[in-house]
């Protein structure tokens, strides 16, 4: 996924980068009034954090780097994706998370692209 062919399709985006160079993930987090909170261990360790509203929520038992890189992503899905997931998804009772996959599929990369691009801003 290319970070300039998403500029086109969200035009504040360059804005945002540019207001976050310089910070941590952490940082940003912080600045748009995020939450990050530790959760339990996710079985099966395939989900690595998940955003809900203002909280991004990680698995314990992950190392720092992993962290950051989930905090970045997650700050991906909060910029480009209003950080509300409104109807898109469910979570089971066994407590399971499940994403209409057309949505994912589009989302996911977008998330992740501009993830990587916060991180490489970061100190």
């Amino acid at each position: 996924m290319n970070i300039d062919g998403m500029g086109r399709q969200y035009p504040c985006l360059k804005s945002i980068l540019r207001e976050c160079r310089g910070l941590s993930v952490e940082e940003i987090a912080a600045r748009e009034d995020i939450e990050i909170v530790m959760g339990p261990p996710c079985p099966g360790g395939h989900v690595k954090g998940i955003l809900d509203g203002d909280v991004i929520v990680l698995p314990s038992g992950r190392g720092q780097q992993e962290y950051r890189e989930t905090i970045a992503h997650e700050l991906g899905h909060y910029f480009l994706h209003s950080g509300r997931l409104g109807g898109q998804c469910s979570i089971t009772d066994s407590g399971e998370l499940i994403m209409n996959e057309e949505l994912r599929a589009i989302q996911e990369p977008r998330a992740e692209a501009l993830g990587q691009v916060l991180l490489s801003l970061s100190k």
